[in-house]
């Protein structure tokens, strides 16, 4: 399913503005479409976990910030930080959990329309990005959990040292250090 050309070009803020006051729910699936792969990415590092079912929680967290979507408000926070905030808790929250709920995908009929526009958003990119992502994710995975969540959501998530620092409830200081302790070559 393709999203309208208007909404295309439209930006972050705009599109959650119409999601927040508006309900708009194709202005919800342009931002789906926008970040879902980058969500995944974050779910895949911050629970490396094998047979983890990252697609689920993407789904769940999407889910939850329509539920949440009236919560945005956009003089205090970027759309970007708003939605990684909110996929980060998902993705902690059932990193624990062997399984996520059988019935989490039909609890939003919103989940089955969002899944026309993942192959829209997978088309941009070309192999070659695709395995170099896959190697970052890999390499992600070698950092220990406090600093691996930290680079997923700067490096993915396109977070501000500031943003993560009020995500993660962690001095801006520690947040820099991390990153830059995340940033140095193996020995």
């Amino acid at each position: 399913m393709a999203i309208e050309a208007p909404l295309r070009t439209w930006s972050d803020e705009t599109l959650l503005r119409e999601v927040a006051v508006e309900d708009d729910v194709a202005a919800f699936a342009a931002i789906y479409g926008r970040y879902w792969a980058r969500a995944m990415r974050v779910v895949e590092v911050i629970c490396p976990r094998e047979g983890f079912d990252s697609d689920r929680v993407v789904l769940k967290a999407f889910a939850v910030a329509w539920s949440e979507r009236h919560s945005f408000i956009e003089d205090t926070i970027r759309p970007q930080a708003w939605l990684f905030s909110i996929v980060r808790d998902v993705a902690m929250s059932w990193c624990g959990d062997a399984e996520i709920e059988k019935n989490d995908r039909a609890a939003s009929p919103l989940v089955g329309f969002l899944r026309a526009f993942e192959d829209e958003a997978e088309a941009g990119g070309s192999a070659d990005e695709s395995a170099a992502v896959e190697s970052i994710v890999h390499a992600m995975r070698s950092l220990a959990p406090k600093q691996r969540e930290l680079v997923a959501l700067s490096f993915f998530g396109e977070l501000t040292p500031e943003e993560v620092s009020d995500l993660l409830r962690i001095p801006v200081n520690s947040v820099r250090e991390r990153m830059r302790f995340g940033r140095m070559p193996e020995a």
